[in-house]
């Protein structure tokens, strides 16, 4: 769960927000190489206008990839709320 304080400083939630979704789009760029491997059909600028996609993108990479560097984000952002 967030901290309320992260809420209220939207600055501060807007820059922790840009990082996790920039984090999640940047794996997939990664997701979506993979898949057009399998698809020649696969359309880059509709990639990740899907949820599925981005849902793929946590199933796929969340253990591998996206969980300590969320928590990472999560805990340099808490620190600088303090």
């Amino acid at each position: 769960m967030f901290p309320k304080r992260l809420f209220e400083d939207k600055d501060r939630l807007d820059e922790f927000l840009h990082k996790i979704f920039s984090l999640i789009i940047d794996w997939g760029t990664v997701k979506y190489s993979n898949e057009k491997n399998h698809n020649n059909g696969l359309d880059a600028s509709n990639f990740l206008k899907q949820d599925k996609n981005y849902y793929g993108i946590l199933k796929d990479y969340w253990n591998i990839a996206l969980k300590e560097k969320v928590i990472s984000i999560f805990q340099e952002t808490e620190q600088q709320l303090d």
